[in-house]
């Protein structure tokens, strides 16, 4: 339901965008999210103890980057395209990212260095998938993807970190077979 939802929204903003050139770049980021799409709808035949580790560590990077950027952000990270992200809260996010990574392999007595590979991997794939919505919305000239969530903008913007870490999280399962 994400994943239509959000490919409602893309479509949605290639419809608004009229520049042609920024219609070529939000073409690409639609070409890049519908890959990455399938890549997250593959968790349906991984176990699901791993699908919940992803949102977990996901959400709690997201959640936190953003509080902790906004409590204690000093320094700008990428102000051309989104002026609110900073170096604090990426970094707060990382941290608090840890803690339900560390829980849930606790449960079942995953080493802890594994739990830090499979941080290390996912963590810049849902940066990078949080920063690139920012970049489509930047280039299409909107602040948020839809008004389906008030106050926190559609589907896309409260998702955009879990699509490209889940495509990349499951083939990192697939390459070292986790299931």
């Amino acid at each position: 339901m994400y994943l239509a939802i959000g490919l409602y929204e893309i479509i949605r903003t290639l419809v608004i965008c009229q520049d042609k050139i920024k219609f070529r770049g939000l073409s690409l980021f639609f070409i890049g999210f519908t890959v990455t799409a399938a890549g997250y709808a593959f968790f349906l035949f991984v176990p699901q103890v791993e699908l919940l580790f992803l949102f977990l560590v996901v959400s709690a990077f997201d959640g936190f980057s953003q509080v902790t950027g906004y409590v204690f952000g000093q320094r700008r990270l990428i102000a051309k395209v989104s002026p609110n992200k900073t170096i604090e809260g990426l970094m707060g996010g990382i941290l608090v990212s840890f803690v339900p990574a560390l829980i849930i392999d606790g449960f079942y007595k995953v080493p802890v260095y594994e739990t830090a590979l499979k941080c290390v991997i996912i963590l810049p794939a849902a940066f990078a998938g949080d920063y690139f919505a920012s970049l489509l919305k930047r280039r299409a000239g909107i602040k948020d993807f839809s008004g389906l969530i008030p106050g926190h903008g559609g589907i896309l913007d409260r998702f955009d970190s879990h699509f490209l870490a889940g495509a990349v999280y499951f083939c990192f399962l697939l390459i070292t077979e986790h299931f």
